[in-house]
Formats: structure tokens, C-alpha cells, sequence
């Protein structure tokens, strides 16, 4: 498993904002692998984003958050594109799980792992975080 963290963040709940990052697995297995986005502590959305066929394959995330109120705890999502080493790209829309954390954004973590085998390797890099005004 892969992780990568931005710490130190005060991301208001008046305050949109958005987290991009890119992802990449290589061959070696018929194995796929998934990410997660953490919000502080919140797991907000795991998905899993290659393929099952042995060849690397790389793609992005994009994170939009609306302004975190009451009621609307959900109004975000994510975009992910992913594009095999042979063949046709996909883009993909992905929504949020769990309500996403009523208080300040501190940290965000995005986590890329394995689904099953092991024997591939999956990581995640260039996580940004932009606050919107």
C-alpha cells in the first residue's frame, strides 16, 4: 500500500476545495488495484480504479468539495480517468460514501493498494489540495 499526506492543511467548512493526484500500477499480475480519499479521519471514498489484466496502467483523480453545511455533507465527488498501457482510456464519476467531516479540513491522505495478489505494484504521487474562493 501507497499513501500519501498533506498535513498541516485549515480548510474552513465555508470553503470548497479540491484534491487531484495521480496513480500508476505496474504488470507482473492479473491484479487490480484501488484508492482511497481520507479526509482527516473520514474515509470518504474507495474505489477501484485499474483493471484486472497484467499491464500497467496509470490515470488521475480529481476531488471537488462544495462548502461542508448541514444538510449538504455530500455535495462533492470525484472524477478518475485511467488509461491502460494498451487500449482505450476511461473517465469515471465517483461519489462520496459517507458524509464528509462538518469541521475543518486538517489533513489529506490518498491511499493506492493492491485489491488481492500482492505481486503488482500500485502508487500514488503529486497529491495537490486548492482552496477555492
Amino acid at each position: 500500500e501507497n499513501a500519501v499526506t498533506v498535513t498541516g492543511l485549515n480548510i474552513p467548512v465555508t470553503m470548497p476545495f479540491q484534491v487531484w493526484f495521480s496513480c500508476r500500477k505496474t504488470a507482473g499480475a492479473a491484479e487490480a488495484s484501488s484508492w482511497r480519499l481520507v479526509l482527516n479521519t473520514t474515509n470518504l471514498i474507495s474505489e477501484t480504479w485499474s483493471s484486472a489484466t497484467d499491464q500497467a496502467e496509470y490515470g488521475f483523480v480529481r476531488f471537488h468539495a462544495n462548502p461542508r453545511k448541514t444538510n449538504y455533507l455530500r455535495s462533492g465527488g470525484a472524477v478518475r480517468q485511467r488509461t491502460p498501457a494498451a487500449g482505450a482510456s476511461d473517465i469515471v464519476g465517483v461519489a462520496i460514501e459517507v458524509d464528509m467531516p462538518n469541521v475543518a479540513i486538517t489533513s489529506v491522505t490518498v491511499q493506492v493498494k493492491n485489491n488481492a495478489l500482492g505481486v503488482i505494484d500500485s502508487y500514488a504521487t503529486d497529491l495537490f489540495v486548492w482552496t477555492l474562493v
